[in-house]
């Protein structure tokens, strides 16, 4: 997952000077973690795409609110299996288990699981062979499991573990984590202060690549398990565990596999309760808020690429490929996406949670609470969060032109194709349609003002006169398509339910509230949104009900600052409580699930 969105934190937002002024300040506790050619000739036997400027870029009058104000429920402690929760948290406060769960999550640390994009399948390519490490020490270090437990192999490498409940009527809890990560970037490998494959345990953090992202979701999940085997637990609803193997590569050969085997032998919409990495928990003032994402950004990378006539560069046109390229990106970043903050997004019922429980000043907790039934306040409360490029990037779409190339191979021949890949991480409240009407209604104009033809996403949206002269020909040819293949693109993900009252939302939420209970006010749980993509976009068939929630609070990821921030640069590592926070976490889901209605 791309966690640079992980903890999407609304409380953290700082107000404008001016609508501070009088107030206490406040600053943001952590970042709102928690976006070739083809001859001009071929244009003309394309359909012509209608100009019409897309809805994303007009304003239509805010939905009402249908929330109930960040309702909390009661702690959901098991009771039917009170006693199994109660020796699996002795278990977890014993002396010496830091060190053994620690141990647990340091060994897999050591394997080397680092992935790249575009590596060909599995059964073709050695470079997935690595993986089958994990598979002989996974069997070592958990033989209650695989004696318990129906294991499968999805793909070579894809992890799948059926732990059938007694009740077959019942629709199984599913948890899942990845067994993949993050290269190392050999520029800053000399500054892990322990080398990034050690796993070392210094006493309270636990080192290297993988420790936080998602070996520790990994092992948090299979440690439950053996905790709750070793006791005698046996399930009434059953219990799907699911364990990808290239999610930082976009999971086209594992989470994809799994989601086809899972249909394939349970069916559509067969999960009562899915929950992967994502939000985590931080404080703001003195109030712990817990934050699971209930809905996921969309992605589409969009190619621009010109093509112009070549030639010596000592008689060149006034605008080279190179700079109707730069026009065209300039005028893309000047007009960016509208931000707007809707009722319906989840991130608005996180920015309410943080009004009711949290320390904002008062002015702003008022507009936002406010902003329930005012407009005018929701429009106040909108400029606050688009007043910061982490507030944007929750509530907007984002884009970012982050590659381009061309050019001609030598300084004196004029460039015949120049390109560039412009990322966008889309708004729940948009889509990927929305994204390409967009740059049709921007770059049509440009187009037809500079005798430039233009085909976008397959048709012909324009093919200008020429020039004024008799007969010049047309400057060039502008080529919008989608980079990559279609597979790449990425529609929002649903939005999960999360209003009180909702079977899996309640189950989630309150199992959350009793798991941090005895922490000083307990923890409110507040529905956010990640801009980061997780291996969920493979199983929307499965179920309704995804959620993306890690369990451990963002102080006790570290990333060389302490700030809890995004763990895939140098110094990855959790702190051991933390990961024992998460174990805990995953006993408690497990067997409230098998006491609820769902």
């Amino acid at each position: 997952m791309e966690k640079h969105s992980r903890l999407p934190l609304a409380l953290a937002l700082p107000l404008p000077a001016q609508a501070a002024k009088g107030k206490r300040t406040w600053r943001p506790l952590l970042l709102l973690p928690l976006l070739l050619l083809t001859a001009p000739l071929l244009t003309r036997h394309l359909p012509a795409l209608p100009l019409n400027l897309p809805a994303v870029l007009t304003t239509t009058p805010p939905a009402p609110y249908t929330g109930d104000t960040c309702a909390q429920l009661a702690p959901l402690f098991p009771t039917t299996h009170a006693a199994h929760w109660q020796r699996a948290k002795a278990t977890y406060a014993a002396p010496g288990y830091l060190a053994e769960a620690a141990e647990h999550l340091g060994g897999i640390v050591r394997i080397d699981t680092v992935v790249y994009d575009n590596w060909g399948p599995p059964a073709e390519d050695d470079r997935w062979a690595k993986f089958a490490q994990v598979q002989v020490w996974l069997e070592h270090n958990f033989p209650l499991v695989y004696a318990h437990l129906q294991f499968t192999t999805v793909n070579k490498y894809g992890l799948v573990y059926h732990w059938p409940g007694s009740d077959s009527t019942l629709k199984p809890l599913m948890l899942t984590a990845h067994q993949d990560v993050v290269p190392i970037d050999p520029v800053t490998a000399s500054q892990w202060l322990h080398p990034p494959f050690s796993g070392y345990y210094d006493g309270e953090w636990i080192w290297g690549r993988g420790a936080g992202d998602q070996k520790s979701g990994l092992v948090g999940i299979l440690l439950a398990v053996e905790t709750l085997l070793a006791q005698g637990f046996a399930p009434r609803r059953g219990v799907i565990l699911a364990f990808g193997f290239d999610e930082e590569a976009s999971g086209k050969w594992g989470a994809e596999s799994i989601s086809r085997y899972l249909m394939s032998t349970f069916g559509l919409d067969s999960v009562g309760l899915l929950i992967d990495e994502g939000g985590g928990l931080a404080v703001q003032g003195e109030q712990l808020f817990a934050m699971p994402c209930v809905g996921e950004k969309g992605y589409v990378d969009v190619r621009v690429e010109v093509t112009t006539p070549g030639g010596h560069s000592s008689v060149p046109e006034p605008h080279t490929g190179i700079g109707y390229l730069s026009a065209l990106i300039t005028l893309l970043e000047s007009h960016p996406n509208p931000t707007l903050l809707t009722r319906t997004n989840p991130y608005y019922e996180n920015l309410v949670c943080a009004a009711t429980f949290g320390s904002l000043p008062a002015a702003y907790a008022d507009d936002i609470i406010r902003s329930r039934t005012d407009d005018a306040a929701l429009k106040r409360v909108e400029a606050v969060v688009a007043g910061t490029k982490q507030g944007r990037a929750m509530i907007g779409t984002t884009q970012a032109a982050d590659l381009v190339g061309g050019g001609s191979v030598k300084v004196n021949a004029l460039p015949e194709k120049v390109w560039a890949v412009v990322n966008h991480r889309i708004s729940v409240d948009s889509s990927v349609q929305e994204v390409k009407d967009r740059f049709v209604a921007l770059l049509q104009p440009y187009a037809l003002a500079n005798a430039l033809s233009l085909t976008a996403f397959g048709l012909n949206v324009t093919h200008p006169a020429p020039g004024p002269g008799p007969g010049q020909a047309l400057n060039g040819h502008i080529t919008l398509s989608q980079a990559w293949t279609p597979s790449t693109q990425l529609e929002p993900a649903p939005v999960s339910p999360h209003t009180r009252g909702a079977p899996a939302w309640d189950l989630l939420a309150g199992t959350i509230r009793a798991v941090w209970d005895d922490t000083e006010g307990g923890a409110v749980v507040s529905p956010s949104v990640t801009g980061g993509n997780t291996d969920t976009r493979y199983y929307w068939k499965l179920t309704k009900a995804i959620y993306r929630y890690g369990g451990m609070k963002a102080t006790d990821s570290y990333n060389g600052a302490h700030t809890g921030a995004d763990v895939r640069t140098v110094n990855e590592a959790i702190r051991a409580s933390g990961f024992v926070d998460r174990i805990k976490f995953y006993t408690a889901i497990i067997l409230n699930a098998d006491e609820s209605d769902l």
